[in-house]
């Protein structure tokens, strides 16, 4: 990691110093990829300030540096405390004392900074801003308890109230965390590279740390079944091919490798539990970094591999596989940029489509299908939540679902079946909830209706509806919205001189539409976009 400093506005660099390595495991700014800031006194340029790990300051342009906040609160008696990995230094206009720090914790503050040991005041007060890497949520319904991993702030858990320091679980960085689907009391925390904690009725009973392995953040699933737990275990130097299988979890844990005969060079990067696995026995989906997607049948014993994907698959990381309502319903999706990033299969990987549609070119993280109708889907994105309700059609219309919620970074989805109350971890903003709705008499199957002749479409207002077989018909129009609500009804009467009737929707907000049209005994239906 390196410093570079500019005296003429950009023209020419040079190097200067780096801190020492006094950080707890010898280097400054060991995750520089993810955190590292640097910012220089608006009133003396040798005066510089960066951060890794800790915050440094040099007084001689960066000939030499000064510890001046220290992580861990006890390490160095005399510094004051500022949570670890910084992304930002702001000075307030014209000030060398006012600073601001933006780190993984929250935002610190000083309003003296040019003093020799500056004092650093945490300002992040109702400030959300937790990055969460994983969710789970009981499986009682109507109850308010969530868990969520976050990038350097453990294992937290929500009870409906705020989070504070007393709701973290287990420390490090949290990673895969999940709740027993068939033992309420019983729910699991990670930390980086495959450590595992259990709790029983919110008491810590086992650490399971003997199989450190894999990535920072483990891909993982649990068999709620079977009490396992199963995660890449693979990571720089060691075999792509290899998972960790960690039995007995809630009595007394044991694990063991299993090598996959995947012919893998890089490792994997979801791991799927199927529900449908056979009493006794566990079945997993596995996504690659390289694109590749495999199933993975009797994996509590001797596990049998095929791969599913195809050769269409884009060579980018798996990011999720979604299980519909059985494991012929499959949709994978993958995290890269200028890829295809949602394909689904109806005959368990027999033939794959693309349902891409028109969702913008990003990321897309976790996936999970309704669990009364594989037409419709939730995504989590780079950009939020986004929903469909016809995968079964050509033209797949996704729409954003941001309503209450953020144009943040999603990481993960998980819907307790109970009362379908999905919960979203996102990377910046917290934790937060919807209720995944479904209303039958808008989902009917397409050969039950008749399709309505609509245009143009998608539309920016004004819709004009084709009724010319249906002379001195009295007509209702219904419009219903994503979530399935009735947002709009009219009802109409056709003239025998008029082949199309309009009407107006200019008020309702952007997104997908399902209109219905009640003509005598006859029941018509299409989807709409409204655009603008």
């Amino acid at each position: 990691h390196i410093l570079l400093k500019s005296e003429d506005k950009g023209e020419s660099w040079d190097f200067i110093s780096v801190p020492p390595n006094t950080s707890w495991n010898g280097n400054w700014a060991y995750i520089a990829w993810h955190a590292l800031a640097a910012s220089v006194d608006p009133n003396d340029p040798s005066i510089i300030y960066t951060g890794g790990l800790d915050l440094f300051r040099s007084t001689d342009s960066g000939t030499s540096w000064t510890k001046i906040s220290d992580w861990t609160g006890m390490n160095n008696p005399g510094i004051d405390y500022v949570h670890g990995d910084h992304h930002t230094i702001v000075f307030r206009q014209n000030s060398s004392d006012e600073i601001i720090f933006s780190t993984d914790g929250g935002v610190f503050y000083t309003d003296n900074g040019t003093e020799v040991q500056p004092v650093f005041i945490e300002r992040s007060k109702n400030f959300n801003t937790l990055q969460s890497y994983s969710c789970a949520i009981t499986p009682v319904p109507d109850e308010t308890y969530y868990i969520t991993g976050c990038q350097d702030n453990g294992t937290q858990i929500y009870d409906g109230n705020p989070i504070i320091i007393q709701n973290m679980l287990s420390g490090g960085d949290g990673c895969y965390c999940f709740w027993d689907k068939n033992e309420p009391e019983l729910f699991i925390t990670s930390s980086q590279n495959n450590r595992y904690y259990v709790f029983i009725d919110g008491n810590q009973v086992n650490t399971v740390a003997g199989f450190q392995s894999g990535d920072f953040v483990c891909a993982a699933d649990y068999d709620y079944n079977l009490n396992i737990i199963y995660a890449n275990a693979a990571g720089f130097f060691s075999n792509p091919n290899r998972i960790l299988r960690l039995s007995g979890i809630g009595s007394t844990p044991f694990g063991e490798f299993l090598i996959l005969g995947t012919n893998l060079n890089l490792p994997f990067s979801h791991v799927k539990y199927s529900p449908f696995s056979p009493t006794g026995k566990s079945t997993l989906f596995l996504g690659s970094k390289s694109g590749k997607v495999f199933k993975v049948e009797n994996t509590e014993s001797t596990a049998d591999v095929e791969e599913i994907g195809i050769p269409a698959f884009p060579p980018a990381n798996v990011s999720c596989i979604a299980i519909g309502g059985s494991e012929d319903t499959l949709l994978v999706t993958f995290s890269n940029y200028g890829v295809s990033s949602v394909w689904q299969t109806y005959d368990g990987g027999e033939t794959w489509e693309e349902k891409e549609g028109n969702l913008p070119d990003m990321p897309v993280r976790w996936a999970l299908y309704h669990p009364q109708n594989a037409k419709a889907a939730m995504l989590a994105t780079e950009i939020g939540a986004w929903t469909s309700t016809n995968l079964d059609d050509e033209e797949v219309l996704w729409q954003p679902d941001n309503t209450g919620f953020a144009n943040v970074r999603v990481d993960m989805l998980k819907l307790r079946d109970a009362d379908n109350t999905v919960l979203a971890g996102t990377h910046g903003r917290g934790l937060f909830t919807t209720i995944f709705n479904y209303n039958p008499s808008t989902n009917i199957a397409k050969n039950t209706f008749e399709e309505l002749s609509i245009y143009p479409n998608p539309t920016s207002g004004k819709l004009y509806l084709n009724l010319e077989e249906y002379p001195d018909e009295q007509v209702l129009i219904e419009i219903y919205d994503s979530g399935n609500r009735l947002v709009k009804t009219f009802s109409i009467r056709q003239n025998n001189s008029i082949s199309s009737k309009s009407i107006d929707i200019i008020e309702l907000k952007t997104g997908l539409y399902l209109i219905k049209a009640n003509i005598g005994d006859k029941i018509f239906t299409n989807k709409i976009l409204k655009i603008h």
